[in-house]
């Protein structure tokens, strides 16, 4: 074998990891973070239109790029598994990329990638808005390394239109970095201003799309007051966050963690420990790599005190941190970073995903989606001509099961984000899912076991229209004949 074959045979590698982890952490399990994003998809491609017929508390961008997968792939556990894949390998491959510009060494940029394959995606487990809108960050921050401002201004807007936090902080730590690396001297008012009005420009032609085809009112709404009104009172939220991501990375509190001994989070505090000290080293770099270490670590850490995820789900950028800083190392000291950083996330990939495949949907986690029961029920829907409803999270899968998109108008029902706190807010809540019901007319529809008792005349509406069919373990199908 000639060495630049050897070459391209030990670049494609971390390809090759960032699927089979990405394939596997799919597989391992679907919780209802994860559901939303395919749930949108469902709805679309069963012809609903988003902030229409359908809602979910952030902007459109993760479930229409789902979507097509949907489209191509009969089978929905398929194509969530092929969308996971696909968004690990995007982001290994961009972060080698931007390893390349960064630093000269080859065998760098594959660790890098290697990295990436495992931190990525994996930790959390598959496809999710956050990791995508992290994505599109660092596609941004990559166009904008190769002076192409408007590419970069389209794609952090795309960030933002994904999830809505990662956005903001996006273009926050970019400006940050821009202050305090040598690119801001390089970087000519005519640059500046292009990304600006590209920011400007894609996001009044995404809202534009909304409003043509949407109902605007609802998705400024449902995207913007209800959830800016829900971190007002969320201290996970509070923006002196940003100062506490520094002082203490992923919120690990590190006398806390040794009193409660929490073997996670003490088996992941050398990474922390490196976080500590590339603040104190990375002011002894210059140009590019300043630049980029900048950007990756404060974006890195800054969205991980406002995801309110774990720690081990958000290291998203800081592969890159890790090879820029060690690019002036002893190779046997990169070696053994590398090693233990990669160990330590195989570890936890491992602990947070253990095998729980099934023949009945492979994404499903039998602890929490309640399998018997949900599987029997979406099967029984599947076979009704009729159009039906869900109320609850609960039961959220059994669409999936049933291979067909409910007509209920939120996707999930979060408390606070979704389903508003105010009095005054949920009876109008309230009253535009039952006008939804009324107008859909669903002969189906599913509810949990338990009264709603904060929402006093959806009680009332099921109670006139509805009469119950049969009860399941968790929740009971109401036939709803006009």
């Amino acid at each position: 074998m000639d060495k630049i074959t050897q070459q391209r045979l030990y670049a494609f590698c971390p390809f090759l990891l960032a699927a089979i982890l990405a394939g596997y952490t799919a597989l391992s399990g679907l919780t209802l973070d994860h559901v939303a994003d395919l749930s949108g998809a469902l709805r679309m491609r069963d012809g609903q239109i988003p902030y229409r017929d359908f809602y979910l508390p952030y902007g459109p961008v993760a479930f229409v790029l789902l979507w097509p997968f949907t489209l191509l792939f009969s089978d929905l556990s398929i194509a969530h598994i092929a969308a996971s894949i696909t968004l690990n390998v995007l982001a290994t491959g961009c972060m080698m990329r931007l390893a390349r510009i960064c630093v000269s060494e080859n065998r760098l940029v594959i660790c890098c990638g290697v990295l990436t394959a495992i931190w990525f995606l994996p930790p959390f487990g598959s496809y999710f808005h956050d990791h995508l809108a992290y994505l599109f960050l660092i596609i941004g921050f990559l166009y904008f390394l190769k002076d192409r401002e408007v590419l970069a201004g389209a794609a952090f807007v795309l960030a933002f239109h994904s999830k809505q936090t990662v956005g903001i902080v996006g273009v926050f730590c970019l400006f940050i970095a821009l202050l305090f690396s040598s690119r801001r001297k390089t970087l000519t008012p005519s640059a500046l201003l292009a990304f600006l009005l590209s920011n400007l420009a894609f996001h009044i032609l995404i809202l534009s799309m909304i409003y043509y085809f949407s109902d605007f009112a609802l998705y400024w709404e449902t995207t913007f007051t209800n959830p800016a009104y829900y971190s007002l009172f969320k201290p996970d939220k509070d923006p002196l966050n940003f100062l506490t991501a520094l002082l203490m990375p992923f919120g690990i509190h590190p006398f806390q963690m040794f009193k409660e001994h929490g073997m996670g989070r003490i088996s992941f505090y050398p990474i922390v420990l490196f976080v500590y000290y590339s603040f104190i080293r990375m002011w002894k770099l210059e140009g590019v790599q300043r630049f980029a270490i900048v950007f990756f670590l404060f974006s890195t850490l800054f969205s991980a005190s406002f995801l309110s995820r774990s720690f081990t789900h958000l290291i998203l950028g800081l592969p890159l941190a890790i090879v820029v800083l060690l690019n002036a190392s002893p190779i046997k000291t990169q070696n053994l970073i590398f090693a233990a950083v990669a160990l330590i996330g195989l570890l936890q990939i491992r602990n947070q995903h253990p095998w729980a495949y099934s023949h009945l949907f492979p994404l499903t986690r039998p602890n929490y989606t309640f399998q018997k029961t949900t599987y029997q029920l979406g099967q029984f829907l599947s076979k009704q001509p009729e159009d039906f409803a869900i109320l609850d999270n609960r039961e959220i899968m059994i669409p999936f099961f049933a291979n067909k998109a409910p007509v209920n108008l939120p996707v999930v029902f979060f408390d606070g984000v979704v389903v508003p706190w105010m009095k005054e807010k949920r009876m109008i809540w309230e009253d535009r899912i039952l006008s939804t019901l009324l107008d859909k007319k669903p002969k189906w529809i599913v509810r949990k076991k338990s009264l709603y008792n904060d929402l006093k005349n959806m009680e009332s509406f099921l109670a006139l229209h509805c009469k119950q069919e049969k009860a399941y373990e968790y929740f009971i199908l109401l036939n709803c004949k006009e």
